[in-house]
C-alpha cells in the first residue's frame, strides 16, 4: 500500500507507481535506489594550495574516474550531493576547464570553430550562420561577429567591412598566448594549464571572455575598402597613413585623404609663390602705415615680428611638403 499512487526520487529520476503498486513505465528500466557520491572537491582539500600545480589536475582526473554510486533505501535521506540524472555525474566532476575535453587522464583543447561549456562533455561546433566565429583553441563560447565585420567562417577571424579595419589586440595576444593555442589544455610542462592551479581559474576565464581582434572605423571611411585593404595612397595598420609619393597636404591645406603628390617643380613653385605673396604683404603693411604713424620707427617692431612669423610659417609648411619625399626629389632633380 505504501507504493500505491506513490513516488520517490532516485539518482536517475522519479519513480512513480499506480494504484496497484506497479511501477509506471519509464523511459529507462534500470532505475534503482542508488545515489552518486563524488570524492571531495579540490577546493575542500586542506593541501590543495600547497601541492604542485600538476597534481591538482591529476586529482581532478582521478576524482572523475573513481567517484562512485552508493546504495540507499527509501528510509534514508538523500545526501547533499544528490544529482537528479545520471548525465549530471559527468559535469559535476568533469576534470577539465570549459573549452577542454577529458580523454585518457589528460585534457585536450577544442579546435577552432568549436566550444565546450561547463555543462557539456564534448566540443560543439559554432552554428554556421555568418554571425558567430571562434578562431581560438580551447574556447567555452562562440563570439558574436562585431560591428563592422563579416564572419564568413566560424574558424577564422571576422573580415572587416568597407569603411572598417581589423587590427589585432596585441596586449591580449601577448598576455594569453599560452591559453588560446593548441596546448592550452595541457597540464604537462609547457602547456597552458601547467601554470594554472585547478583551484583558481580566474586567468583562464578572463582569456575566454573576449576575442583577440578589434574592428574599428576608418578615418576617413573611404580609406578602407574592406577585407583589410587600404585605398590607393593609404597605408598603415588603420589605413590612416600616406604611402610614399602621397600626402594629406595639398596647396597648403591639410585634409584627411591621401593624394598623389604633385611634381617637385610644382611644389617649389607653390613655395616660391607663397613666399613672394608674404613678402609683398609685409611691404604693403609698412607703406600703408608710415604716413599715419607718429614715429615711423614705431612700425619696425610689428613689421619685423610679422615678417619673421611669416617666414617661420613658410619654412614649416615647406618642410612638411618636401621632407617626406627626398627620394622623389632626387629622382626628378638629379644628384
Amino acid at each position: 500500500e505504501t507504493l500505491n499512487w506513490g513516488s520517490f526520487v532516485t539518482y536517475m529520476g522519479t519513480m512513480t507507481f499506480d494504484q496497484h503498486g506497479r511501477r509506471q513505465i519509464q523511459s529507462r528500466h534500470e532505475v534503482g535506489m542508488r545515489q552518486y557520491w563524488p570524492l571531495p572537491g579540490i577546493n575542500n582539500m586542506s593541501d590543495a594550495f600547497s601541492v604542485p600545480v600538476v597534481y591538482t589536475w591529476i586529482y581532478l582526473q582521478a576524482r572523475h574516474i573513481f567517484s562512485m554510486f552508493r546504495e540507499f533505501d527509501g528510509n534514508q535521506v538523500l545526501a547533499p550531493y544528490y544529482l537528479p540524472v545520471l548525465a549530471d555525474k559527468s559535469s559535476a566532476t568533469y576534470p577539465c576547464p570549459p573549452g577542454c575535453i577529458a580523454r585518457q587522464m589528460q585534457c585536450f583543447s577544442c579546435p577552432p570553430g568549436t566550444f565546450r561549456q561547463a555543462s557539456g562533455s564534448a566540443c560543439s561546433p559554432c552554428p554556421p550562420n555568418n554571425s558567430l566565429f571562434q578562431d581560438h583553441w580551447a574556447s567555452d563560447r562562440c563570439f558574436i561577429c562585431p560591428e563592422g565585420g563579416i564572419c564568413k567562417s566560424t574558424v577564422e577571424p571576422p573580415v572587416a567591412n568597407t569603411g572598417y579595419i581589423r587590427i589585432p589586440d596585441f596586449a591580449y595576444q601577448e598576455t594569453f598566448a599560452d591559453l588560446i593555442g593548441p596546448n592550452a589544455c595541457s597540464f604537462e610542462a609547457g602547456g597552458g594549464l601547467s601554470n594554472l592551479r585547478a583551484t583558481d581559474l580566474s586567468r583562464w576565464d578572463e582569456a575566454k571572455s573576449r576575442s583577440s581582434w578589434i574592428i574599428v572605423p576608418c578615418l576617413p571611411p573611404e580609406a578602407c575598402l574592406g577585407s583589410n585593404r587600404c585605398a590607393a595612397f593609404h597605408t598603415g595598420a588603420t589605413c590612416s597613413g600616406c604611402a610614399p609619393g602621397s600626402s594629406k597636404f595639398q596647396w597648403y591645406f591639410f585634409g584627411l585623404d591621401c593624394e598623389e603628390c604633385p611634381p617637385m617643380a610644382l611644389q617649389i613653385l607653390q613655395i616660391s609663390l607663397m613666399g613672394i605673396i608674404q613678402v609683398v604683404a609685409t611691404i604693403l603693411l609698412s607703406v600703408s602705415n608710415k604716413d599715419s604713424a607718429w614715429n615711423e620707427h614705431s612700425l619696425a617692431g610689428p613689421i619685423m615680428f610679422s615678417f619673421f612669423r611669416t617666414l617661420q610659417t613658410h619654412a614649416v609648411l615647406s618642410k612638411l611638403m618636401i621632407e617626406p619625399f627626398p627620394q622623389r626629389a632626387f629622382n626628378e632633380l638629379g644628384p
